[in-house]
């Protein structure tokens, strides 16, 4: 592991630890020191993603894409978990220390308020909706829900450092995706999760617990949920096939009473960034690397646009984002960050020069709409940082240091 930064280093010990006993043919360092990549290796992780020129067999591309996947979940974990709801201005954020730290949109006004376990890698993040509480997962697998004094009102034990939560859009109930690996079949890669759905109160309390059908799975850390903004219902990604090598991922919506999937067609499924739901209650996903499509529960598809038909020559790659006001689509390409505005279907480069910079993974709004929130390192040394984006201009300025992790209340 010589020729890895120490972040690079540290993912590969993390990742090697996570498939232990449990995948079949795996290499951390060779995925670690590719998939984190600098920026001048984009090319070589759109590959391993099955985006890029390269023609690859079915089985080699589905277990390239997972593996990739599986990672970059990881990664994103780690270095962007940021929410984009709320009405106060605020972000929270956990230090590669372990402090977590309240501040003011533009990054002034820190203040400490706790501690979690050692971050690195799994940290998340969210703030709910209201205001009221912050939830993070840390690498310990400890899932804490505090007050934004610091105040601990919940802690829980997850299965995985993989596992995700989301907060309903009210910031009353929390909803956690969850499940331990499967035996692995060596063919197959990475493992399956076989998992559960728990939703509790702030103060930890099983509010209730979804009835998932029991074949359904999700692939190698792959496991995306998204909570509905009527908050009844929350999609969720997964498969029932036995084996990851099947795509692609399919969504099911669940809730108090029932569930219901997946409600795409096997020959349609979606492939790309996690789901989310718009502000007038459509789901929308990428049913490949360049349409973005709304699914209907009742499976019926409406495409809302397919770069392939833009002048971008862009791709989704690893992350995307929704805008405060729900009308422009943030997200990261093979070219590097773009912006999309939902109604007219035209996708604008954000000009910023992003040379030096390590790899990104996560990209996020800021309160008011102007600039993107997102994470990188810089190359070769130097601490994490979250970085500003001015979405017009492509000026770029630091928000916060010693961190890869935000989460945004607008």
């Amino acid at each position: 592991m010589h020729d890895l930064t120490p972040f690079e280093r540290r993912l590969a010990e993390r990742l090697d630890v996570e498939f232990e006993g449990a995948a079949g043919t795996f290499d951390p360092v060779a995925i670690a020191s590719t998939a984190v990549g600098r920026r001048t290796a984009r090319d070589r992780l759109l590959n391993r993603l099955a985006l890029g020129p390269l023609p690859v067999s079915p089985v080699a591309r589905s277990a390239a894409l997972v593996g990739a996947v599986a990672l970059l979940a990881m990664a994103t974990v780690v270095v962007a978990a940021l929410a984009t709801r709320g009405a106060h201005g605020r972000l929270a954020s956990v230090r590669t220390n372990g402090d977590v730290v309240v501040a003011a949109a533009d990054g002034s006004d820190v203040a400490v308020i706790g501690h979690v376990a050692r971050p690195a890698l799994f940290t998340q993040i969210e703030w709910a909706p209201d205001g009221g509480h912050l939830a993070i997962l840390d690498e310990d697998l400890q899932l804490t829900i505090m007050e934004p004094d610091g105040t601990v009102t919940a802690r829980r034990t997850v299965d995985l450092g993989t596992s995700r939560f989301e907060w309903s859009p009210d910031g009353q109930l929390l909803a956690i995706y969850d499940g331990h690996w499967l035996p692995s079949d060596p063919d197959c890669g990475p493992p399956l999760v076989h998992p559960h759905l728990d939703v509790i109160s702030p103060d930890g309390a099983l509010a209730w617990s979804a009835t998932i059908p029991d074949d359904l799975r999700y692939m190698a850390a792959a496991g995306e949920l998204a909570w509905s903004p009527d908050g009844r219902d929350i999609a969720i990604v997964g498969t029932t096939q036995a084996c990851r090598q099947y795509l692609p991922l399919r969504l099911w919506l669940v809730n108090e009473q029932v569930s219901q999937g997946p409600l795409d067609s096997e020959e349609d499924g979606f492939n790309g960034p996690a789901p989310f739901w718009l502000p007038d209650g459509r789901l929308a996903v990428a049913q490949t690397q360049t349409l973005l499509a709304t699914v209907s529960p009742a499976g019926v598809t409406s495409k809302i646009v397919d770069l392939d038909e833009t002048d971008c020559a862009c791709v989704f790659a690893a992350t995307w984002g929704l805008s405060p006001d729900g009308q422009r689509l943030a997200f990261s390409s093979n070219r590097g960050l773009e912006v999309l505005n939902l109604a007219t279907g035209t996708v604008r480069h954000v000009p910023a020069d992003l040379s030096g910079f390590g790899g990104m993974f996560g990209v996020r709004w800021n309160p008011d709409g102007t600039a993107l929130l997102t994470d990188f390192g810089v190359e070769g040394s130097g601490p994490p940082s979250v970085l500003a984006i001015d979405v017009e201009t492509g000026a770029i300025r630091t928000v916060l240091t010693e961190t890869r992790l935000v989460a945004v209340l607008d």
